[in-house]
C-alpha cells in the first residue's frame, strides 16, 4: 500500500505538468499500481487496433477493460466518447465524455478542449443547442480549432 504522503506528492507533481505523458504514467502506478497500469496501457493499445480497423464494439470492450484498469486516464473515456458518437449513441457518448469534463475522475487533466468538442457535439446532434454551445465555447477558450468552429457555426 502506498502512503498517502506519497500520493499527495504524486497528484501535486500532476498538478504541476498535466500534460506530460509520463508524470502521468508515474502517477498512476502510484494510485492503481504497476501491473494495473500495464495492463489498461495493453488493453488501450488492443481497443486503438480494433478502432483504426472500424471493429467499434471490439474497441468498446478493450476501452472500457483498460479504463477499469486504470480509472484516472482520461483518454479511454474521450475515446469511448468518440466511438459512441460515430455510433450516434449520443446520450452514451455525453455519459463517457462527462467524467473527463467535471473532472470527476479526480484528478489534473491536460485542458486541449477536446473532451469539451466532443461532448458538445454529442449535445448538438440531440437538438440541445444550448449545452452544446456551453461546451463548445469552453472547448474554444482552450484554443481548440474544433471547438472554435463549431461554435462559430452554431452560437452566436
Amino acid at each position: 500500500k502506498v502512503p498517502d504522503s506519497v500520493k499527495n506528492i504524486s497528484k501535486e507533481i500532476l498538478e504541476k505538468f498535466p500534460g506530460e505523458t509520463s508524470v502521468r504514467v508515474a502517477s498512476d502506478m502510484v494510485f492503481y499500481g504497476k501491473d494495473n497500469i500495464e495492463k489498461s496501457i495493453i488493453e488501450n493499445e488492443k481497443a486503438t487496433t480494433f478502432y483504426n480497423n472500424s471493429q467499434f464494439e471490439e474497441a468498446i470492450t478493450h476501452y472500457k477493460l483498460a479504463s477499469e484498469f486504470n480509472p484516472g486516464e482520461y483518454i479511454n473515456y474521450e475515446n469511448l466518447g468518440l466511438i459512441y458518437i460515430q455510433k450516434e449513441d449520443f446520450p452514451k457518448a455525453i455519459e463517457y465524455l462527462t467524467p473527463i469534463i467535471t473532472d470527476s475522475i479526480n484528478r489534473p487533466l491536460p485542458k486541449t478542449g477536446r473532451a469539451e468538442y466532443l461532448i458538445g457535439k454529442a449535445y448538438l446532434e440531440i437538438d440541445s443547442k444550448e449545452e452544446a454551445c456551453k461546451y463548445f465555447l469552453r472547448s474554444k477558450n482552450l484554443n481548440n480549432p474544433y471547438g472554435f468552429r463549431l461554435y462559430s457555426e452554431n452560437c452566436k
